[in-house]
């Protein structure tokens, strides 16, 4: 069995870099449905704490969990000013947290990597009574040239990366993981220099890190497409925050 714990090894600085966050007005719903300065959340897969930083902007108390080494110590510099932000070292499946303790667990960008009964056991575990679930993913770049020439370019360096593989596995793990569900799209616009363009790209699992010989050769050809589709030194996409909330 793959561990997909190891998928994001040497891509923390590039993770960090690269990704933005989800949309404002998600957080806004979010806090809405309670995720506020009395919540408890656990964020589970925090990575370096993009997520976790906005629900401590709530004013949340947050617990973000992570198994990678590098992306939690990000995490723990950028929020080290945070007094209601908790690292822990532990997983999905394995959480090391208390039982019923939790008022919110949030996942962004992280669910489709998880054992998902496993994962709706920890959840159980550790909720209070009536605790809700948020799911996130930022939708990326949306269909157009420049996706298909970076989808192209991920093929070319990894033959083994396909095309949107994991977006309706994704949608069928959600659906049958909720007992009761509903599903929000929120705009999302984003907004890149080149570095940040090409960070965002370093830091997907599928694509090439520093120790492979060709990544000089990837980077210069992400470069190309950014010089290709930017307009004054920016590239702005229209994207999507979606957010599931619900029960189990």
């Amino acid at each position: 069995m793959t561990d997909n714990t190891k998928k994001f090894l040497g891509k923390a600085d590039a993770y960090d870099k690269g990704r933005p966050n989800y949309s404002q007005d998600a957080l806004f719903y979010m806090e809405k449905c309670g995720v506020n300065k009395n919540a408890v959340t656990a964020d589970i897969g925090s990575g370096t704490g993009i997520l976790s930083k906005q629900l401590l902007d709530l004013e949340a108390e947050v617990y973000a969990v992570e198994p990678n080494e590098e992306m939690r110590a990000k995490a723990e510099k950028n929020l080290a000013g945070y007094a209601k932000f908790h690292s822990v070292s532990g997983s999905a499946e394995n959480t090391l947290l208390n039982n019923h303790s939790i008022d919110f667990v949030t996942v962004a960008q992280a669910f489709h990597w998880f054992d998902p009964e496993l994962f709706k056991n920890e959840c159980r575990r550790i909720l209070k009574p009536n605790g809700k679930i948020f799911l996130l993913w930022n939708n990326g770049i949306k269909a157009g040239d420049m996706r298909d020439e970076c989808y192209d370019l991920y093929e070319k360096y990894n033959p083994r990366d396909k095309k949107n593989s994991k977006n309706k596995d994704t949608e069928e793990a959600v659906q049958k993981f909720f007992k009761n569900f509903e599903a929000k799209k929120f705009d999302n616009e984003i907004t890149y220099n080149k570095e940040t363009f090409v960070a965002y790209h370093l830091s997907i699992s599928a694509t090439l890190t520093p120790k492979d010989k060709e990544f000089k050769t990837f980077v210069s050809e992400l470069e190309d497409i950014f010089d290709k589709y930017q307009k004054r030194g920016i590239i702005r996409t229209s994207c999507d925050t979606a957010l599931y909330v619900g029960t189990i």
